[in-house]
């Protein structure tokens, strides 16, 4: 998919800088992303409706791929690579995602537990993510055994995590 944040509309972040109010006014590459994500599941859904779908957003496209695959639901399976972060800690969020407002939406858990409705890794959370909070909410919902955590070296191939979707 040829996505607005990888093509012609991505703003260069010199561009982004010299704006006035950036995060409350201005699309960013991180809104377009979120919303390339949200037409290619919306597609693939479309053109393959039997099929398994799976939504692996690894490295820096973790939390794009988070936020567009609780808003869209459309996975069967979600892995969202933290990259060693904790996307919980307001600062760190900002960072990784500057959308402003977005905890006024819902935050990172949100999205976690919206994805959650269906198999969900969290691939390579940082130290400081509250792994008990995670399991302690989800369980509560009846999803417990919908989320795993995991990291890069134990080797996770997504066909191995779709067998009996």
């Amino acid at each position: 998919v040829g996505g607005y944040a990888s093509g012609e509309l991505a703003v260069s972040r010199k561009t982004w800088d010299s704006f006035s109010w950036p995060y409350t006014y201005n699309r960013s590459n991180s809104l377009n992303g979120i919303q390339d994500i949200l037409t290619a599941l919306a597609w693939a859904r479309k053109t393959w409706p039997g099929s398994r779908l799976a939504l692996a957003g690894l490295s820096r496209c973790g939390l794009t791929a988070a936020f567009a695959g609780a808003v869209s639901g459309a996975a069967d399976l979600s892995l969202v690579d933290l990259d060693g972060k904790d996307p919980v800690y307001g600062r760190e969020l900002l960072d990784l995602l500057p959308v402003g407002s977005l905890k006024r939406v819902g935050d990172f858990r949100t999205a976690t537990l919206l994805l959650a409705r269906k198999p969900l890794v969290l691939l390579n959370a940082g130290g400081s993510l509250d792994r008990n909070w995670f399991e302690t909410k989800t369980a509560a919902l009846g999803l417990g055994a919908n989320l795993r955590f995991a990291t890069a070296t134990e080797g996770l191939w997504l066909p191995e995590l779709m067998k009996g979707l």
